[in-house]
């Protein structure tokens, strides 16, 4: 794995967290609560969605880009 992959995968794992969390609050809250944290799920899916999208780009990019990305990434070129 290279290290853009890599940090796409944290932010991923970071969106997940963040998405699950607030669904299991959504479930727990009632009334005006509820409709801002489903406003709040739906906005945390969203960024998942977006996170799980830049991985599975960059990933079918990577098997022909791989040199390059390694080369970005100890230049200090990379930017997310």
């Amino acid at each position: 794995m290279c290290p853009i992959q890599i940090k796409l995968t944290e932010q991923q794992a970071t969106a997940e967290l963040a998405y699950l969390s607030s669904v299991a609050r959504m479930k727990e809250t009632r009334g005006q609560e509820f409709e801002r944290a489903w406003r709040l799920v739906e906005n945390r899916r969203a960024s998942l969605e977006r996170a799980r999208q830049v991985l599975r780009e960059h990933e079918q990019e990577h098997l022909c880009g791989m040199q390059e990305c390694f080369a970005a990434s100890q230049d200090g070129h990379v930017q997310f």
